[in-house]
């Protein structure tokens, strides 16, 4: 008697207690851009986040000083340079050249994220004129 009781009930609630409301909910730790960006700190975060790219493969570190100083001829080789590196002193490199196409990629990605920021940003309305301020500058 108790098994079909529960047989009854499971189907009872399969059929019964799920709807489309029940399942469409909204996450509301999900952000999106309108979201997000509407105080000071979140928008002084995304132009914090163009500078970021600073530390990446390509940019400030050994890759870049070794590329340039190859390209402007102000340091010579001390061992054979091989593969796409070596084109970089001759000047015979074009865009496919693996040295710097980590630079061009985050040079573009810096400006994607500059883009953002600005447009970001702009959407924003302050309500001090500290942040009406700090806007004009993060804008800038």
């Amino acid at each position: 008697m108790k098994n079909k009781f529960f047989i009854i009930l499971m189907t009872g609630l399969a059929f019964t207690g799920c709807n489309e409301d029940f399942m469409d909910i909204q996450n509301p730790n999900n952000y999106d851009a309108t979201t997000y960006y509407i105080n000071a700190a979140s928008c002084t975060k995304s132009v914090n986040s163009i500078y970021t790219i600073m530390l990446h493969k390509g940019m400030f570190s050994r890759d870049w000083y070794f590329n340039f100083d190859l390209l402007a001829n102000e340091a010579g080789p001390l061992t054979p340079l091989q593969g796409q590196i070596a084109e970089l002193p001759r000047g015979v490199y074009d865009a496919s050249n693996s040295a710097l196409s980590p630079t061009w990629d985050r040079l573009f990605r810096m400006v994607l994220r500059a883009n953002y920021a600005i447009d970001v940003t702009s959407k924003w309305i302050p309500t001090l004129e500290e942040e009406i301020a700090l806007k004009s500058r993060l804008i800038g």
